[in-house]
């Protein structure tokens, strides 16, 4: 990491905004970084970029039957504990006032630090309670539901 990039991290000089459709190559990375795939309807997203407009966050609400649904969130590793993540749930909360999600691997310490409280896989939402049953790397994965509401992260 250059000095510049980190004075950048160090100054969290970042700005959130709706996803626009020239996000498309940047939001793809991201998600490959993270051993995801692009949702079909990844544009109905909020994306952090840097002060020179580089995508370095993502996080897409899924709309279901069982409430918005956080699939996924994603931080660019540079700038993962710099707040990135944080500022893209809270914007979503104070948009959705609660969000259910699955935490995969180590990201449940997250969740927690947000607030997040853990929920039966009964409360998520069908789909992605079931790409969990069926998922190879389950074991390894770990995987966590969890609810955030706005009152705990600002309580």
């Amino acid at each position: 990491m250059n000095d510049s990039t980190h004075d950048r991290q160090q100054a969290n000089e970042y700005s959130l905004r709706k996803a626009i459709a020239t996000d498309e190559q940047a939001v793809r990375a991201l998600m490959q970084l993270g051993g995801m795939g692009l949702a079909a309807d990844w544009q109905n997203a909020t994306v952090a970029v840097d002060s020179n407009g580089t995508l370095i966050g993502y996080i897409r609400i899924q709309e279901t039957s069982k409430g918005p649904h956080v699939a996924p969130v994603a931080v660019m590793p540079a700038w993962q504990g710099h707040g990135v993540g944080r500022a893209l749930m809270q914007a979503e909360l104070e948009q959705h006032h609660a969000l259910k999600l699955v935490s995969r691997g180590d990201a449940a310490g997250f969740y927690r630090a947000l607030g997040g409280t853990e929920i039966s896989f009964d409360e998520i939402s069908g789909d992605l309670e079931e790409d969990c049953e069926h998922c190879a790397d389950r074991a390894a994965c770990q995987p966590v539901a969890f609810i955030l509401t706005l009152e705990a992260t600002h309580g």
